[in-house]
């Protein structure tokens, strides 16, 4: 009997700290986003990277991203999966990477994006774009360069030799 009590008192010590180290684990998941560029012309572009790192192996991980061909037009995408280990930790990190151009002009909100694994759902941020006219468009309630304001300019005198 006595041993039967050891044996379960053990098995619940352990159980407790195989369930603490992967609740543990499962809140080390962060899902950032960035952009290179927060303001741009409309004919520019911009790298937009979601970023998902983890101490944990990820195995079919659900992630989701905002709708991107609504508001750019989609130039290039790119994905990579990296690992290192430091200090007796591993860490992975998957890293996506989107060449985007915008399509219209003014504050655009590029959605979170959210990672679904165990249960939790994990987002990042949401950012803000900023996008002005192409260069050489003309900028509403702005006067043309050469219009009013501007000194009037006469041409330079030929010399001929």
């Amino acid at each position: 009997l006595e041993l039967i009590k050891r044996f379960l008192l053990s098995f619940f010590v352990v159980s407790v700290m195989f369930a603490s180290a992967a609740f543990a684990a499962s809140d080390s998941i962060q899902v950032k986003t960035s952009v290179d560029k927060g303001e741009l012309p409309r004919a520019g572009y911009f790298s937009l990277k979601p970023i998902i790192s983890s101490q944990i192996t990820l195995k079919n991980p659900r992630i989701e991203f905002p709708k991107l061909d609504q508001d750019f037009e989609i130039l290039s995408s790119s994905r990579s999966q990296n690992f290192s280990f430091s200090g007796g930790k591993t860490f992975f990190q998957f890293v996506f990477d989107y060449i985007l151009r915008p399509k219209k002009e003014g504050e655009i909100l590029i959605g979170a994006v959210s990672l679904v694994y165990g249960g939790k759902v994990y987002k990042s941020d949401s950012l803000m774009v900023k996008v002005g006219p192409a260069f050489g468009e003309e900028v509403p309630g702005q006067a043309p360069p050469g219009g009013e304001g501007e000194e009037e300019k006469q041409p330079s005198e030929k010399i001929t030799l």
